[in-house]
């Protein structure tokens, strides 16, 4: 018969193998698809302005090209700040992104939602999908533009690739952004393609 003691040992030994990876939070992958089916707003944004709204920093951006949502969307508040520890949710005055977002409360809005706003001055506060992976900013690499995302969003084949901004960080890569539209408009004609 196994003591107590031993008992005791064998949970405490078990706990501290399986603690460690439980606490431990990572964002699952997803595909480009599956982020444009759950976004209710996919745009080209510039960021204009980072406000403060209830001690939360939300930017404010000015819309390019809407590729998913009302064509007459001008303007956009979204949530730049993280929500739990793997949220890279960010925005930068100045910055160009593909922006993929979808309204609070919605399923894949944020695992944590308790005290971010709503809205400011009437306007919706927007989350970005993914956990900020649904930001993708833009540069200009031989004159024409190319996403830098996360390999936590898988690419469709065809998709030309490139080195990320910072060679320190293999998992941040560019696509261009010509070829992701394409396969943004293309899960999007699929998704309402009769089955």
């Amino acid at each position: 018969m196994i003591s107590y003691r031993d008992r005791f040992g064998v949970i405490l030994f078990a706990a501290s193998i399986a603690l460690p990876r439980a606490a431990v939070g990572r964002v699952a992958r997803t595909t480009l698809d599956e982020i444009v089916e759950i976004s209710s707003v996919i745009a080209v944004v510039e960021d204009v302005e980072v406000l403060q709204s209830e001690g939360v920093r939300v930017a404010r951006g000015t819309v390019e090209n809407v590729m998913k949502g009302p064509p007459s969307l001008r303007e956009v508040y979204y949530l730049a700040e993280h929500t739990w520890m793997c949220d890279i949710a960010t925005a930068k005055v100045g910055e160009r992104s593909l922006i993929f977002l979808v309204a609070p409360g919605a399923a894949e809005a944020s695992p944590d939602e308790r005290h971010f706003p709503a809205e400011i001055g009437g306007n919706a506060i927007l989350r970005i999908v993914w956990s900020g992976r649904g930001r993708m900013p833009i540069r200009t690499i031989e004159g024409r533009g190319f996403v830098t995302l996360w390999d936590d969003v898988e690419l469709p084949e065809g998709i030309e690739r490139r080195a990320g901004p910072d060679s320190r960080y293999e998992f941040i890569r560019s696509a261009s952004l010509q070829d992701v539209s394409a396969a943004i408009r293309g899960a999007m004609s699929a998704s309402k393609a009769p089955q």
